[in-house]
């Protein structure tokens, strides 16, 4: 259980909307009605994510760094950080 930061790709979308993924983790995805919901949304998705991986086990990729994640000019890539053990005090509530 640890502090994360992992870089996301935001993506524009109709009507103001962005979705979110995480090159570094597979299936790790989100989305969100405007930038900031989308930040926020990223960020409990990524924690969800992370959360689960360290219950199983799993790998935990290193992250790319942020000037290496490949995105097109009209992307936006933002830093996201998880607290795996604020996120599972939060399940708790």
């Amino acid at each position: 259980m640890a502090k994360y930061v992992f870089s996301a790709v935001l993506t524009p979308e109709d009507k103001g909307m962005y979705s979110v993924m995480f090159p570094d983790i597979e299936g790790c995805c989100s989305q969100g009605d405007s930038l900031a919901d989308a930040v926020y949304m990223a960020g409990d998705a990524l924690s969800l994510m992370l959360t689960d991986l360290e219950d199983s086990n799993g790998s935990i990729p290193m992250p790319t760094p942020i000037n290496d994640v490949e995105h097109t000019p009209d992307q936006i890539v933002a830093l996201i950080c998880a607290d795996t053990v604020e996120y599972r005090k939060e399940l708790q509530q």
